[in-house]
């Protein structure tokens, strides 16, 4: 009897030992693959960039669109952050900034209003769409000696 007590206590701690024996190396694995994985990621948004930063993003229909706008073309946008990080022009106003002054010279005026937005509401209404994409339209706002408020009741 107290042969197999000796021999249940030699194997539970002979079992104990070999997992002990492989947690550094499971260690090492997760580290490594964590390594990898953060370098890579890394590499990819240092060049790519990411998110509102990323040439995905830079680089839609709407956003090479409004890009190409001559300077006197007055932005808005229920999504100004985005736009600015695709676009760089300075300022684009939002919904609620609709009749502050400009603070440049102005002859016309758009809206790009995307879908993807924590302002869902508000929209301009009784405006032409200028451009349409999976990310959201490109609208009309007419000339900037119109009155803006009738686009935003």
């Amino acid at each position: 009897m107290k042969i197999g007590v000796l021999v249940v206590a030699y194997e539970a701690s002979a079992t104990l030992e070999a997992v002990l024996n492989r947690i550094p190396a499971a260690a090492l694995l997760i580290v490594g693959w964590h390594s990898v994985t953060t370098s890579r990621d890394a590499l990819r948004y240092g060049t790519e960039g990411r998110h509102w930063g990323s040439l995905t993003h830079k680089l839609q229909p709407i956003h090479l669109f409004v890009r190409g706008q001559p300077e006197a073309v007055a932005l808005f946008s229920n999504e100004p952050q985005s736009l600015f990080a695709a676009t760089y022009r300075w300022p684009i106003q939002n919904q609620y900034l609709a009749t502050q002054p400009r603070l440049v010279p102005c002859r016309h005026r758009i809206s790009v209003w995307s879908l993807q937005s924590f302002l869902p509401d508000g929209k301009p209404i009784r405006v032409s769409v200028i451009l349409e994409d999976s990310t959201g339209q490109v609208l009309d706002l007419s000339t900037c000696d119109s009155h803006i408020a009738q686009f935003w009741p």
